[in-house]
């Protein structure tokens, strides 16, 4: 019959063990970000993208850079009361993945958790982030990025048609009729460019601390 002392020490051994698998990787003022969800945001990206995955230290980083500007912009978000996406969006989204990947069974989906150790609901929660950061950078930044049609022809001139001529041996199409695709693309450089520039300007007003034995693979 084991004594009070043994399930003590039982207890305590289990408890320190639930440390050692789960413990803090990033650290964002008072909210951390811990390994299990490091791992398991790895995982289900590989899921995402068809691809085994990889835990390895640049895994990792990429990993944690993800969580930590998922936070960030989480953060701004619950401040600006910016709205959520609902179930809806996030079971379409579900259904694009089910749709393109796995020809829409059930069964291959399912199967293909089962190898990347991951659950629907995991798959949910990431879509939920992505789509939530997408309707954040359109609310934020896109409706503020202008595109002349000087600039259009420009990109033209200095970046489409050299980059066309390096691949293709035909005539490059019009300008006019690769503008509005143009006009796009410049859109969505400038959006990001402004993104990158807030986030970087984000991480030095937070305190930010990596524990680096997580991100190398070490206990």
């Amino acid at each position: 019959m084991r004594t009070w002392t043994g399930v003590a020490c039982l207890a305590a051994a289990a408890a320190a063990r639930a440390e050692l698998v789960d413990r803090v990787a990033v650290s964002i003022g008072t909210s951390v970000i811990t390994e299990s969800e490091l791992l398991e945001n790895i995982r289900v990206t590989a899921f995402l993208n068809g691809r085994r995955a990889d835990f390895g230290e640049e895994s990792r980083r990429g990993a944690g850079d993800r969580l930590i500007d998922q936070a960030i912009i989480e953060r701004e978000m619950g401040l600006g009361q910016y709205p959520a996406v609902d179930a809806a969006q996030v079971e379409a989204a579900l259904g694009a993945v089910r749709t393109q990947r796995f020809g829409g069974a059930d069964e291959r989906l399912r199967e293909a958790l089962r190898e990347h150790g991951v659950t629907e609901d995991a798959v949910r929660a990431l879509l939920a982030r992505q789509l939530t950061m997408l309707r954040f950078i359109d609310l934020r930044f896109r409706p503020s990025i202008q595109v002349t049609a000087d600039e259009v022809s420009a990109y033209y001139r200095e970046e489409f048609v050299p980059r066309w001529r390096e691949r293709q041996t035909q005539l490059p199409p019009d300008e006019a009729e690769v503008a509005e695709t143009l006009r796009r693309t410049l859109v969505e450089q400038r959006v990001n460019q402004a993104l990158d520039r807030w986030l970087s300007q984000s991480r030095l007003q937070l305190d930010i601390r990596l524990r680096e034995p997580v991100f190398r693979g070490r206990r």
